[in-house]
């Protein structure tokens, strides 16, 4: 089966501390980014099940 998925793509950003946060203090973290978005997902989930995906969506000018 082949398989069209229409819909957004975005840049998930998630901040993982190494420590607890502590208010008031500098507090080491990490930013990973990765691709997201509901339509973006759902056609990485169906490449990976092996299906034939073509994925269609709109991604912004990403501005500094």
């Amino acid at each position: 089966k082949r398989f069209v998925v229409i819909g957004g793509c975005h840049i998930d950003q998630h901040l993982y501390f190494d420590t607890a946060p502590v208010a008031g203090r500098t507090n080491p973290a990490r930013i990973v980014e990765a691709i997201g978005g509901v339509a973006a997902n759902i056609a990485h989930h169906l490449a990976a099940a092996q299906y034939a995906v073509d994925f269609v969506g709109v991604q912004p000018q990403h501005d500094p």
